[in-house]
């Protein structure tokens, strides 16, 4: 239809310039050299036009063609298989502040044992406090049985450089086996920033369901070409399942399961590694926490570590929009 009607109008003006040319036989050789370079150039716009009309075309047949209903059916069975549960952890409205000793939370200041000395990443600066976690309040939840079913977690991290990985040393995952009678709740120390000792939110967990992310699942798969054609057909299968994402049913963060990833995996075997904890940015609260751009942060520990109790040997990220 493009083409057709360009040419008409090419044709038209073909002749006004000959009717001209006709009728004004003295005109300037200015106004001939015009004449004929607009006789040249206008079949070729035609044609220009043309090409890029058909491609647009193209393009908008190929985002039209429907989903490969099979291809969903295969992707969801994929993704049964790899079905894990995962603890959602939700900000708790209306709880009275302080906090109960030994109450999970996110920020604040940590409930510890006599002898604890405040984490620092290798340049000696201090880290903030993320997340305490009363193991005893998750084990419920817990069907695996991958945590400690008792003692208290912490996940620190260096909120003012916000490293990427752990080569400064900037996350630390703290573990105490004691009971709550023998915990006080530290000082921030004056050398971490106000802003960057959290403000102090009670918090509460619950389970869920939980499947691979794309990356993930296509880092595992043994036909990557077949997950990639089958970009949109992912989405649906995920969503078919009862998929569910940070900021929706999930809130500020999740335990065990699998990762929420924003860019590629960050361990390569999910068999042989758990995710301790994820956090994400909070968006919500004037005070909220912003990870990156709009990002996360993920603790992972390998099953040996974490059966062996050490959580000093961690994998951790930082991933943004």
């Amino acid at each position: 239809m493009v083409k057709k009607w360009f040419w008409i109008v090419y044709l038209v003006l073909l002749a006004v310039m000959v009717a001209v040319a006709t009728l004004l036989p003295k005109c300037s050789g200015r106004l001939k050299v015009l004449f004929t370079l607009l006789s040249v150039a206008l079949p070729l716009a035609a044609f220009a036009w043309n090409a890029v009309a058909e491609g647009r075309q193209d393009v908008s047949a190929a985002a039209e063609q429907p989903l490969d209903e099979d291809a969903i059916d295969h992707i969801e069975g994929m993704l049964k298989a790899c079905e894990r549960d995962r603890i959602g952890i939700n900000v708790a409205e209306g709880v009275t502040q302080p906090l109960p000793t030994g109450a999970s939370k996110y920020g604040g200041q940590p409930d510890v044992p006599e002898g604890f000395e405040w984490p620092t990443d290798k340049q000696g600066r201090p880290l903030s406090l993320m997340m305490q976690v009363n193991c005893a309040e998750i084990a419920p939840l817990d069907k695996d049985h991958l945590l400690p079913p008792s003692g208290m977690l912490y996940f620190f991290y260096q909120m003012s450089e916000q490293p990427w990985d752990n080569s400064t040393g900037g996350a630390r995952v703290l573990y105490f086996n004691v009971p709550n009678e023998s915990l006080h709740r530290a000082t921030c120390p004056e050398a971490l920033a106000e802003d960057e000792c959290l403000t102090e939110r009670a918090v509460q967990f619950t389970l869920h369901l939980s499947y691979p992310s794309f990356s993930e699942l296509l880092n595992d798969s043994a036909d990557k070409q077949y997950l990639v054609y089958h970009w949109d057909e992912y989405f649906v299968a995920y969503e078919h399942l009862g998929g569910e994402y940070l900021n929706e049913a999930l809130g500020i963060g999740l335990m065990l399961g699998h990762a929420q990833l924003i860019q590629d995996v960050i361990v390569d075997n999910t068999n042989e590694n758990v995710l301790l904890l994820q956090l994400t940015s909070d968006e919500v609260n004037d005070d909220g926490v912003m990870l990156g751009d709009c990002g996360s942060i993920y603790y992972y520990i390998s099953r040996q570590n974490l059966n062996d109790r050490r959580f000093d040997r961690l994998t951790f990220a930082l991933q943004s929009y």
